[in-house]
């Protein structure tokens, strides 16, 4: 299992009440994963990493990943709390790249890891 450890940025405050921020703040949470998933790119001053090899790497040495996605508030996407809780994981649509895909369906599986703390 691998594990990627991420804070998003603080969810914007919108005026229309408290359903409204935890839908901003849900929506926030599952677009991280989803970059997660994708495998972003990352250039440094002398480096070029390709997310999506790293992504292919994992999923071809039989790796698990798992994205744990917070907020600054301590709010956990739903892959974090599945990893630590069990709590049932949504749909998300499907990706455009198979790599991937296969890498959420692994994490999304039965066999992934799942309610350490429960």
């Amino acid at each position: 299992m691998a594990i990627d450890v991420c804070i998003t940025g603080l969810p914007l405050l919108p005026s229309g009440g408290d359903s409204t921020h935890t839908v901003s703040v849900t929506t926030l949470h599952k677009s991280a994963e989803r970059e997660k998933f994708r495998g972003p790119n990352v250039n440094t001053d002398r480096t070029f990493v390709n997310g999506e090899s790293v992504i292919r790497a994992l999923n071809e040495s039989n790796t698990v990943f798992i994205p744990f996605v917070m907020d600054p508030y301590g709010g956990l996407a739903p892959f974090a709390r599945r990893l630590l809780d069990g709590t049932k994981l949504p749909t998300l649509p499907p990706f455009t790249s198979p790599t991937s895909q296969t890498t959420y369906e692994n994490a999304a599986s039965t066999s992934a890891p799942s309610a350490l703390l429960a």
